[in-house]
């Protein structure tokens, strides 16, 4: 069977094989012993064959495709299914036919502002910016391979506000733990280690028995799970089980005591999924979610995204006094500074305890 999106087939003796048309419109074939290295000798074939055409030119899809190709053997399958749906919902239906050499950064400029900008159909600046991202990838991989001098698009800047999250208000956390202690389910345990570690819905969804180490008293967090887009017409989606977000995101994280006392009552063994109970049933992230909302229901909070139990563990921490370093390192960030920007908000309250702190310490005695 041939991996989806290329011709290429593995043969019975191991090998990888691998077809391309050619400017005769006749098929070529290569051959190695990885899917990646037939897939990259394919492009330079196909790269081979640009090259060698006359007064050919090179459509902006066609260097996007090049492109798209040429990373998706170092990238997640989530991240080149983003790329892909990325191209074709935004920028393939204004720049699919044009001439890569032939577009301006006036051009990118205009179009990505109106992204900004069109009425009920406008793009967070965010996610302009990913758009911006790919094609400055495009626009540099296309120089690089075709020695064609294309702009680097540096001079084109999209202002980006951080979005302040919520946090749940300590009653309101007070309530929703109450009521999961009360009612004592796979799932509510899930929600109840979320709140109590920092840990995402993916890597929940994903954590097996064998990553949870009760003696040693820590979890591992190896894998995540997601849905990805598909391409191949017969399923939208598919559950898919991968690296975590990033490298600093496989961490160990302790487990606090109350967890540590629910987690022994219904401890299982090996590739049993903590959720599900199960070793071949997959945890689903948006029914976990769905339950998540039917909690809040029942406990009379208002409708919020699971991803606040995140923001809300990071806020907790810093209002006992944990160390930024620490928490960065459990939230498995890169850098302390996206802890520090992104996830960490005092409320009024501790900021009030700092400024008392340094009138007293000005205060004569």
């Amino acid at each position: 069977m041939p991996k989806r999106g290329m011709n290429i087939y593995k043969r019975k003796d191991g090998r990888w094989e691998g077809r391309y048309i050619k400017s005769n419109k006749r098929y070529g074939y290569v051959y190695a012993r990885t899917y990646c290295e037939v897939k990259q000798k394919i492009i330079r074939e196909i790269n081979s064959i640009i090259d060698c055409e006359e007064n050919e030119s090179l459509l902006f899809s066609d260097a996007a495709e090049m492109w798209i190709n040429s990373i998706k053997c170092n990238l997640k399958e989530s991240s080149v299914s983003k790329y892909e749906s990325i191209l074709n919902k935004h920028i393939y239906p204004m720049f699919a036919d044009r001439e890569i050499t032939d577009i301006t950064n006036a051009e990118i400029e205009i179009f990505l502002n109106s992204l900004l900008s069109d009425g009920k159909h406008k793009l967070a600046p965010t996610t302009v910016l990913t758009i911006l991202t790919v094609f400055k990838s495009i626009f540099r991989y296309t120089s690089k391979i075709k020695g064609v001098l294309l702009s680097d698009l540096n001079g084109i800047n999209i202002k980006t506000v951080p979005k302040r999250v919520n946090v749940l208000e300590v009653g309101e956390q007070l309530k929703l733990n109450n009521y999961l202690y009360e009612n004592i389910s796979l799932s509510n345990i899930a929600i109840l280690l979320c709140m109590y570690t920092g840990i995402r819905i993916g890597e929940v969804c994903a954590l097996k028995w064998r990553c949870i180490h009760l003696e040693e008293q820590y979890i591992s967090i190896e894998s995540t799970v997601q849905r990805v887009k598909q391409n191949n017409g017969k399923h939208k989606t598919k559950l898919s089980v991968t690296a975590p977000k990033s490298q600093a995101s496989v961490r160990k994280i302790p487990i606090p005591d109350n967890m540590l006392d629910i987690l022994s009552k219904i401890r299982k063994s090996g590739e049993v999924y903590l959720i599900s109970g199960k070793e071949n049933k997959i945890p689903e992230p948006r029914v976990l979610q769905n339950h998540f909302k039917n909690v809040l229901r029942k406990c009379g909070i208002e409708d919020i995204n699971f991803h606040i139990l995140r923001h809300t563990f990071a806020t907790r921490c810093v209002e006992v006094g944990v160390d930024i370093k620490s928490l960065s390192e459990i939230l498995g960030h890169s850098s302390v500074n996206i802890t520090l920007n992104r996830y960490v908000h005092p409320s009024m309250e501790i900021k009030q305890k700092n400024i008392n702190l340094l009138s007293e310490l000005m205060t004569v005695k």
